[in-house]
């Protein structure tokens, strides 16, 4: 499996977007506490279908994988969290890519790439010498356009959009070095896929609601982040006694 060079492309879009961290707005009360909801998006949402894409193409680079063992004691001490969750091979070289999404074939031999962006979970369904069978839960499957156009609330994305991909995927490069998920940045953590068993599961939104990064949600427009089901959520200074946070600017082309 070729490892894509996602991440060039996306920071070569030179977006600039705007962390919806409003102070005009009334933060919500979720799971006993208080917070702004976490999203890309100004408070009047995406003016066109390609700023979503372009947003689309940006969150793939900031998912949390979760990954427990089948033998997880329950208590959360064995599982795996990488935060920015990237595709590379082990041993890198200066001239390797990093990818953000899963690559393989489908049941029928075709090629199937899927974005970090549109990734629920995943579970390990079958293993061979060089290869794992995955069962890849999509979501929110739903396209850009189709975002702009239903206006959908949280509670909508969340009862439906979903689809399941069986894909074949390589645990090696085309080189033979092991093809590894780990944290993004020098000393992160990895995960080897060769290294996953049958029944392994892997989750992209187990992170705490309050522990995630706000350019993951490109789905989030108004319409889904203004709902009160809304789960991920930035705890504000006010809660602390402070002045509400101000929005926050994040320049992309400077990263």
């Amino acid at each position: 499996m070729k490892v894509g060079n996602s991440s060039k492309s996306a920071l070569a879009l030179g977006v600039s977007i705007l962390l919806c961290v409003a102070p005009g707005s009334v933060p919500a009360d979720v799971g006993g506490g208080k917070g702004y909801p976490a999203t890309p998006w100004r408070i009047a949402g995406p003016r066109n279908v390609q700023e979503i894409e372009k947003a689309k193409a940006v969150a793939a680079q900031y998912q949390t994988l979760s990954m427990t063992s089948d033998t997880a004691s329950g208590d959360g001490s064995d599982v795996l969290r990488l935060r920015r969750v990237t595709l590379r091979v082990e041993q890198p070289r200066a001239d390797d890519s990093v990818g953000y999404a899963l690559v393989g074939k489908s049941a029928s031999g075709e090629t199937v790439t899927l974005s970090f962006s549109e990734i629920e979970s995943f579970v390990v369904t079958s293993r061979k010498a060089a290869t794992l069978t995955l069962s890849v839960t999509v979501w929110p499957d739903i396209s850009p356009q189709q975002l702009l156009d239903k206006q959908p609330t949280y509670q909508q994305l969340s009862a439906g959009y979903r689809r399941t991909v069986a894909l074949e995927v390589s645990t090696r490069s085309a080189d033979g070095r092991p093809l590894v998920f780990a944290e993004k940045g020098e000393f992160g953590s990895m995960l080897p896929l060769e290294k996953l068993a049958a029944g392994t599961p892997g989750n992209f939104y187990g992170e705490h609601p309050h522990m995630t990064h706000p350019l993951r949600f490109w789905w989030a427009i108004p319409s889904v982040s203004n709902d009160p089901e809304y789960p991920y959520r930035m705890i504000p200074a006010a809660s602390r006694g402070d002045a509400p946070p101000a929005a926050v600017v994040v320049k992309l082309a400077d990263r």
